[in-house]
């Protein structure tokens, strides 16, 4: 095996997006936000990373990535994914512990836990659809099966390419 220019460069731009999102600075504006907002900063820069690696000729998951609207359907497919494995809702913390997080919609930290923790995936569209219901069951299947099954399905549609008419 033989490590090319690209695998460099690509380890190079993974420290120093470490070094920039673990800054003490990013960390505290995190904490204000909530998680919907926190995961799409967070998600922003995926979508700004990963679209620049693939014009510079980097390719994720073994596809390059052509246009814009691909770099969007991979990244709603990886988000998906990550519903499912993530693992840090408040509903996660219910079936683990027996407790549900208190005053999850409020800024800050909710039961002595920074609000960074539910900053995930499933955190997130949790959250967000506890707006809609706070049926545990019915926020569970919204979260971990609908959820997913859309995003992906909407990510499918804009990574595939379409034909063209010569």
């Amino acid at each position: 095996m033989k490590i090319t220019s690209k695998e460099i460069i690509l380890a190079t731009v993974f420290a120093m997006l470490g070094f920039i999102l673990s800054a003490r600075e990013y960390i505290l504006f995190l904490s204000t936000l909530n998680p919907v907002y926190g995961l799409g900063i967070f998600y922003g820069v995926v979508f700004i990373a990963i679209f620049i690696l693939s014009k510079v000729g980097l390719v994720v998951g073994g596809m390059k990535l052509g246009s814009l609207k691909q770099t969007l359907g991979s990244v709603l497919i990886i988000f998906a994914f990550f519903i499912l494995f993530a693992a840090s809702s408040a509903y996660i913390n219910l079936v683990s512990t027996g407790q549900m997080i208190n005053n999850i919609f409020q800024y800050g930290t909710t039961d002595n836990v920074s609000i960074i923790y539910l900053q995930t995936e499933d955190g997130a569209v949790w959250w967000a659809w506890s707006f809609i219901t706070n049926n545990i069951d019915i926020l569970r299947i919204l979260t971990y099966s609908v959820t997913p099954f859309m995003l992906t399905l909407l990510g499918g549609l804009l990574v595939s390419r379409k034909p063209k008419l010569k």
